[in-house]
């Protein structure tokens, strides 16, 4: 894995979360948890999943949430699900 592709994914997540669920910017880290850290509720989940979906293509199902707890998460699930980069 790029380091650097990964920095940028990890900048486009926090942007996403920072931008479309009103979470300052600086208080997201890529340890943080969804929930717990952060309050994303189920609401919030879904929209993190259409924006990763507009953004990268990829499709984030309910079952992937059972796995994705940090932003972390996020950007691995981009990462071990993207095609060809």
């Amino acid at each position: 894995m790029n380091k650097k592709n990964r920095t940028v994914v990890e900048g486009k997540i926090s942007e996403i979360i920072s931008e479309r669920l009103d979470i300052k910017k600086e208080d997201i880290k890529p340890e943080s948890k969804l929930r717990e850290d952060l309050g994303i509720d189920s609401f919030g989940l879904v929209e993190l999943s259409f924006e990763v979906k507009d953004k990268f293509g990829l499709e984030l199902k309910d079952q992937d949430f059972k796995s994705i707890t940090t932003v972390n998460d996020v950007v691995d699930y981009i990462f071990n699900n993207m095609k060809g980069d």
